[in-house]
Parts: structure tokens; sequence; C-alpha cells
């Protein structure tokens, strides 16, 4: 997890993968994009990040299996804080029942994994962009 400084309110991408191959390639290619990227490799880090931040995250690209709350959870408790951050969901286990537990907890897109990382850096570029302009218009 990158640390921010307590004055550091910068709008962030927060990745959230176990994998450490996975998580540096999205990382990498995010950053690359301009996003400010923090990331967090289980759950709990993920929760952690959320609720130590004085904003929220501007999107949220969650793994759904890994060690400790899973990345329905995560979503779940991101939402309780805030309803309409994005939230893209990457899975290497899509199917029906995961679907539908990610369009109830409010997912805005679910990916397959392995996932084209063109197709994941678009939807981050299109979601991020729609929420910097609909958090700019509500200051």
């Amino acid at each position: 997890m990158i640390p921010l400084a307590d004055d550091d309110p910068k709008p962030c991408v927060l990745v959230v993968e176990d994998d450490d191959d996975m998580r540096s390639l999205l990382v990498e290619a995010l950053q690359g994009d301009g996003h400010y990227i923090e990331f967090a490799a289980d759950g709990h880090e993920a929760l952690r990040v959320i609720e130590e931040r004085l904003d929220v995250p501007l999107l949220l690209l969650t793994d759904v299996r890994m060690p400790g709350p899973d990345g329905m959870e995560v979503l779940r408790r991101l939402r309780l804080r805030s309803p309409h951050v994005p939230v893209l969901v990457l899975s290497a286990f899509v199917d029906d029942a995961l679907l539908a537990r990610a369009t109830e907890l409010g997912a805005t897109a679910v990916f397959s994994k392995p996932a084209d990382l063109d197709d994941v850096r678009s939807a981050v570029l299109i979601f991020a962009s729609a929420a910097a302009s609909r958090r700019k218009t509500q200051k």
C-alpha cells in the first residue's frame, strides 16, 4: 500500500488484488495512464485504506477472491460510506451468482480474468473521469 500524508487527500484509484504480479501490472498500467493509485493486497488492507482516507477513492478496482474480507465485502462496506463510487470487479470465477451479487451491491462492471488490460484501463478512465466530474459539481 502507498502511504498517504495526512494532508494529501488526492482522489485515487484503489486497486485491490492479492496476486502480486497482477497487482503490479494493474498499478503500473493505471499510473502510466496518469491515475493516482493506492493499492492493497487483501481485503483487510483495502478496508483500512477506505476507512483511514479523508475522502473516498475515486474508483475501486477489486478482485473477488482474496485473503480476509473478499471483494464483495469490500464493495459492501464501501457502499455504506459512499454509494456513488464506481466499482470494477475482477474475478477468475464469474458466474450468475457472482454477477447477481455484484449487481445487488452496485458494482459498475465485472471483468472475467484474464481480463483484457486495455478494456480495464478504458473502463477506469471512463468511470474515474465521470466520478471526478461529479465530485467537482458537488463541491
